[in-house]
């Protein structure tokens, strides 16, 4: 967000509405702002999901006591899928894990009174693959176990020598 000398500024960072939405990787933390008093009260941000999977989202406040913040995590049709809202009391908040199938969604973090630097990290687990004898992992890097596909654990490359 950008100060001017005009008290009403309508979007300072041009991300106030869902067709402006600035593009956020996953697993990548952003950091923005919202100030009613500056004229910034809304913000999206949009993202992309490769593949069926968990979608976990972080929000972190850095003044709590400054601002309420309501966040909506919603399709790319229009529709709510979770919703937030902050209180004056906590810093951390994170939206209750959604299973979700690949495709664009949209965040949106909104404030009707208040000022606060904000942070937040999308994040995404894929849903385990199903395998079998008949239908084994195509990672190389993944094993059958218990039905799916999961990481092979770590190996240590040279035996360990005991010295008697």
């Amino acid at each position: 967000a950008s100060c001017q000398n005009s008290a009403k500024i309508s979007d300072p960072d041009n991300n106030g509405e869902r067709l402006s939405a600035v593009k956020v990787q996953l697993n990548e933390l952003t950091i923005d702002e919202l100030s009613a008093y500056r004229g910034d009260k809304a913000d999206w941000f949009y993202f992309s999901i490769p593949e069926k999977g968990t979608l976990h989202v972080s929000l972190f406040l850095d003044t709590p006591k400054d601002i309420i913040i309501d966040g909506t995590i919603i399709q790319a049709s229009g529709m709510p899928l979770k919703n937030l809202k902050t209180n004056h009391a906590t810093a951390h908040y994170q939206f209750e894990d959604i299973e979700i199938d690949p495709g664009h969604y949209y965040l949106s973090f909104t404030t009707g009174k208040g000022t606060s630097i904000y942070s937040f990290g999308v994040s995404f687990d894929p849903t385990p693959k199903p395998c079998n004898t008949d239908v084994p992992c195509t990672n190389e890097d993944e094993i059958c176990q218990d039905g799916s596909c999961k990481k092979k654990p770590i190996t240590n490359p040279m035996p360990i020598i005991q010295e008697h």
